[in-house]
């Protein structure tokens, strides 16, 4: 359901409270938040307490920018807390963005040690800053490598050195590893030609106590074997103290045998998505007048991938609207090239059955139950649906729905469809258009098999 336009009207609450759960929550907070409200003030403190590997929510991030004030009470353990850090950069941000109001709050802590990142600040952040592998993955074109470019864009000031390696998968393929760990090597130690001539990174003592001197930050985009990752970083001791490693997938198998941290990467929402689309469109953050309601339902269409966005945006720069409407009409038989074509990628790096069951999914049985769906398939592929059906999910082309149903995104779906109808008609592996079938019944034209 596509959510009402609402501008930015007046805050829906007065006060934030930003606190460690552990330190204030029974205590302090839970007093000034009765105390606050018994005042009429509108207060908002969440009280649920985030379970280890959770995110903060998309309500709980709205309640800081619906906020006039942000109330942060810092406390002896509130570094320890990544969740606690993530609030208080939300509420910086919006500070120097919007002029939103900053109220600290020093309970049993010493200020200074919040300005001189001191005692129990300064344990905090050293643990954080431990050397550590972070890990993207997502559904394609959801913007994972955007997003690590940001992140790079963002922090590589920080460090020493950094890398980032773009599309490692398609490199490791043209000229193997020895040369995109040299590469990596170069861009670490800032030396031009480095050259090792062993496969493995830590081969060279010599080198690799350089390596270790440095603070380093290492982006490592689209790797789609835990062999290319080995070879290129073989475990995080090799960087010096407080370096980052940054893995972009498209497959969670890959991320899972050298992990600190996973991040799954989601699709935008619809306002991010009509803003996204509207820059590429319009060089605007809206749609401009006339194109309010196509601009909608493109978006609708795309369902929040950010590269469809960008595509497709793009390809309607500038364009009237007949051109539009046309390009709108198209975009609902058949999925647009450029984004077909990057969406290919993946599906052509699976092996014969995961093809198979991938296209039968797209064409007949999206929606169905993963359990029915796996007796049906079985049959057709040696009883090893199952695991063709999870390597699929593993690898971003299909997810599962809590009521345990079969969901591909409608992009990829299409894709599929595009892929079944390349072939001519009575040549296709799979036929579910009324029109087709009933074409096949009065001709009798096909000559190959047909699911």
């Amino acid at each position: 359901m596509t959510p009402s336009d609402n501008s930015i009207g007046q805050p829906k609450h007065e006060v934030f409270l930003s606190f460690r759960g552990e330190d204030t929550r029974n205590s302090f907070t839970c007093h000034l938040y009765d105390a606050l409200r018994e005042k009429r003030i509108g207060t908002y403190a969440d009280f649920k307490e985030l379970q280890r590997g959770e995110e903060i929510s998309e309500a709980l991030s709205k309640a800081i920018k619906d906020s006039m004030i942000s109330a942060i009470i810092f406390s002896q353990n509130y570094a320890t807390s990544s969740w606690c850090l993530e609030e208080l950069s939300q509420i910086m941000e919006l500070r120097h963005s919007r002029g939103q109001l900053l109220v600290p709050i020093f309970y049993h802590f010493n200020p200074s040690d919040v300005r001189k990142q001191a005692g129990s600040f300064e344990k905090a952040f050293l643990e954080h800053e431990k050397n550590g592998i972070e890990k993207e993955y997502g559904e394609w074109g959801v913007g994972k490598t955007v997003l690590a470019e940001a992140i790079y864009n963002e922090v590589s000031a920080q460090f020493e050195s950094c890398c980032f390696l773009a599309n490692v998968s398609e490199e490791w393929q043209k000229y193997g590893a020895i040369t995109l760990r040299n590469q990596l090597l170069s861009k670490i130690l800032e030396e031009e030609n480095l050259h090792i001539s062993s496969p493995r990174i830590g081969t060279s003592k010599f080198t690799m106590d350089r390596v270790c001197r440095k603070r380093v930050l290492v982006f490592l985009d689209y790797v789609s074997d835990l062999d290319q990752l080995e070879s290129l970083i073989v475990c995080s001791d090799h960087l010096g103290f407080g370096s980052r490693i940054i893995v972009t997938s498209r497959d969670k198998q890959v991320l899972e045998n050298v992990i600190n941290v996973i991040y799954e990467v989601k699709e935008l929402n619809y306002h991010d998505s009509l803003r996204l689309f509207s820059q590429y469109a319009f060089k605007l953050t809206h749609p401009i007048d006339g194109f309010g309601h196509l601009s909608k339902k493109i978006v609708e269409h795309v369902n929040g991938i950010p590269l469809a966005l960008k595509v497709l945006a793009q390809a309607l720069y500038k364009k009237n609207i007949e051109h539009w409407l046309s390009h709108l009409n198209k975009l609902k038989q058949v999925p647009n090239e450029k984004v077909h074509s990057v969406l290919k990628i993946s599906f052509d790096g699976l092996d014969y059955d995961e093809k198979n069951i991938f296209l039968d999914i797209a064409c007949f049985f999206k929606g169905f139950d993963k359990e029915a769906m796996v007796d049906i398939l079985d049959g057709c592929y040696h009883h090893a649906a199952l695991c063709g059906i999870n390597n699929l999910i593993d690898k971003s082309l299909l997810n599962i729905t809590e009521d345990n149903r079969q969901w591909v995104h409608d992009l990829l779906q299409e894709m599929g469809w595009k892929i079944v109808c390349e072939d001519p008609i009575e040549r296709r592996s799979r036929l579910w258009k009324p029109e087709d079938v009933y074409y096949e019944l009065n001709y009798n034209t096909v000559r190959s098999i047909v699911h």
